[in-house]
Parts: structure tokens; C-alpha cells; sequence
């Protein structure tokens, strides 16, 4: 998180925090932009987070799992009561969250991915934690779970990141501990993860707009879009948010994935 910055209480040397990173994903069968969406928390209130979130499910009865394919109009307000966890959370600093939207129509996996669409898929994962991640911190990933081609994709991922980390910081060690699937059924975190970056997607590729489009997902987007601030999902203008950030890469014909560019 970009002030997640921690001494000891006797005010001695810094304090290296082990900050866990939560990150999912959201595509839509032949839709334009596809969402890639990560929540870093500060390690100080994530026991708090999570409690609130029993407390809501114990409340609520709703114990299955929450997503974004899954909101309907008949819980439409137990949705958006779980997602205001997140944002009285986000609104006190005490988490963040940052995605991507990619453009599908410009990729060029075949170019730049040895058409490896996979490959391509976790080099997108790769900027966007790279961009996120702070020297005096360390940090443990958790991704939600997914089919993969090859097994060493995660290992991989972590090698290059911290590859990646250690050149842009010029450190000698690596502050990314590991990076793990996790089933989404069985955290909170990538949960609200998921409906945030459903709600972007949805948003931008008008799905909100189509025919027959379901009530429950457009009146939840729009909250979304409110309670964030933002208002829509488009690329932010002005001052960057470093709590609820939405990156809109643009991709560019050269020899890499892809430019940091917002």
C-alpha cells in the first residue's frame, strides 16, 4: 500500500510487516475489456476485516459464497452490505485496492506471449503488483484459484517479481514471500475482490445496458461506482487514488507486455 510504512512502538529501526495481497480476476466470454483486481491490507486490521465479515454472514444467513455471477435481485441489499465492508475499510486506509482493465481487442499474444495466452494472462498479473508493491514491506500473494497449462506458473511469478522488485528498488533480497492459489470460496478478501472488478467489467463493456440485463448487477455497479468516489469506471483523471485505483493500460506495439500508463 503506498503509506503502509511501520516502526516499532519505541520508535527503534523499521518494522518489516508481512502485508497480504488478495487478487482475482474477471472475464467475460468475448467482452472487450477484461479486469484484473488485487486488495493489499494493512496487516494491523485485517483480523478486524475479517470479523466484520462473520459477523455480516452470521447476521445475515448468508454463508455460501459471494461473487459476482451469483448477485441476484433477491440479494441485492446483503450484497451491497457486504461490500460495505470493504469501503468503510478503504475509507479509513486501512485497505486498498488496485486493478487493470485490459483491452482484449489489442492484444497480441502471438507477438509478444509466443502465443501463450496464459503466459500473457500472469505477465498482466505481473504489472500490476509490480506497480503496487513498497521496499520496506513484505508481502504474501494470494491468488484466486485457476486452471493452468503449466504448474510453475506461480513459482514463476514469484521469481520475476521479485526479480522485478529488486531492480526497481535496487535491494538484495526479496520481499515477496510466496504467491499461492487460494478457493475463492474460502476468503472474504478475494470475495469482495471479485464483485469489485465484476462491477468494473460489467460496467465497461455496457453489459448495463444490453437487453435483459439483470437489475440487481446494474443497481450494484452503480453503488459501487458511487461509494468508490469515482462515479464511473473510465480512466481517472487528475490526481492517481492509491486506495481504489482502476489502471487502464495501454498496450504498445514493441517488445514487451505491456506500458505502465495511466
Amino acid at each position: 500500500m503506498s503509506n503502509l510504512k511501520y516502526s516499532n512502538s519505541l520508535g527503534g529501526d523499521l518494522v518489516r510487516l508481512l502485508v497480504r495481497v488478495y487478487g482475482d480476476e474477471s472475464r467475460q466470454t468475448g467482452a472487450k475489456y477484461m479486469v484484473l483486481g488485487a486488495m493489499w491490507i494493512d496487516p494491523a486490521w485485517e483480523e478486524v476485516l475479517v470479523n466484520d465479515c462473520m459477523d455480516f454472514r452470521n447476521r445475515t444467513g448468508m454463508y455460501h459464497q459471494l461473487k459476482w455471477k451469483k448477485v441476484s435481485d433477491q440479494k441485492l441489499e446483503e450484497y451491497k452490505e457486504f461490500i460495505d465492508i470493504f469501503f468503510r475499510h478503504n475509507q479509513q486506509h486501512h485497505v486498498a485496492f488496485r486493478c487493470i482493465v485490459i483491452n482484449t481487442h489489442q492484444l497480441d499474444h502471438k507477438t509478444f506471449n509466443k502465443g501463450d495466452e496464459e503466459l500473457g494472462f500472469y505477465k498482466f498479473y505481473y504489472q500490476l503488483l509490480l506497480h503496487n508493491m513498497q521496499p520496506w514491506n513484505r508481502y504474501l500473494i494470494m491468488l484466486d484459484d485457476r486452471k493452468t497449462r503449466k504448474k510453475t506458473r506461480l513459482p514463476t511469478l514469484k521469481i520475476v517479481l521479485n526479480r522485478g522488485i529488486r531492480k526497481k528498488f535496487n535491494l538484495e533480497c526479496d520481499i515477496v514471500r510466496n504467491v499461492e492459489p487460494r478457493e475463492c470460496e474460502e476468503l472474504n478478501q478475494i470475495q469482495m475482490v471479485d464483485i469489485l472488478i465484476g462491477a468494473i467489467g460489467y460496467r465497461l463493456n455496457d453489459l448495463h445496458l444490453k437487453a435483459g440485463a439483470k437489475m440487481a448487477k446494474i443497481k450494484l455497479s452503480e453503488y459501487i461506482a458511487d461509494k468508490s468516489g469515482k462515479g464511473s469506471f473510465g480512466p481517472q483523471k487528475g490526481v492517481i487514488d492509491p486506495w481504489f485505483n482502476i489502471w487502464h493500460m495501454k498496450l504498445k506495439k514493441r517488445k514487451s507486455a505491456s506500458t505502465p500508463s495511466q
